[in-house]
């Protein structure tokens, strides 16, 4: 299973995550402040689930 952390995921949650072995990425350790589309455009290249607390 592929990941993908949005940018307010948070780093604690995420380390331990990677630390258990999940394929994972965090927007904002790679790519912070790009949009919500382009979140998805990665998601969906890569085939990652999105993990957010984003309510919109």
């Amino acid at each position: 299973m592929k990941l993908l952390a949005n940018e307010n995921f948070p780093l604690k949650s995420f380390k331990s995550l990677q630390e258990k072995g999940y394929d994972i990425k965090h927007i904002g350790l790679e790519l912070p402040s790009i949009t919500d589309e382009e979140v998805m455009t990665i998601a969906i290249e890569e085939g990652r689930i999105i993990l957010t607390f984003d309510s919109d």
